[in-house]
């Protein structure tokens, strides 16, 4: 696989699913298994609190890993363009939404 942009958008997506994941086990691992009748809810209150930093770490992790493996096999220009190209394909569906149907200076991080 010697195209930039085919392998950049798999490892893109790599990293979206290892984000999720690592995310995931991070929570439940910072906030506990929800306990109790209105366990749920304070679970949902406190992972609403830390999740925008956490995924923020996490990604920015994830995105490096992602970023330095799709780009390993190339060099000089072609290596920075794959790993951009992973970052912006990274980075477009998570602002985009955001940018189209919400408030940007609401995101709370």
């Amino acid at each position: 696989m010697n195209k930039p942009f085919i392998r950049a958008a798999l490892f893109a997506v790599l990293s979206l699913i290892l984000l999720a994941v690592a995310s995931a086990v991070a929570m439940l691992f910072l906030v506990g298994l929800p306990k109790g009748p209105g366990g749920m809810a304070e679970f949902q209150a406190q992972a609403a609190e830390i999740a925008p930093r956490l995924d923020l770490i996490l990604g920015s992790l994830v995105l490096l890993l992602c970023g330095w493996l799709a780009a390993r096999p190339f060099a000089g220009r072609d290596a920075i363009q794959t790993a951009a190209l992973v970052a912006l394909v990274y980075i477009v569906p998570d602002v985009a939404p955001v940018q189209l149907f919400g408030d940007l200076a609401q995101m709370k991080l």
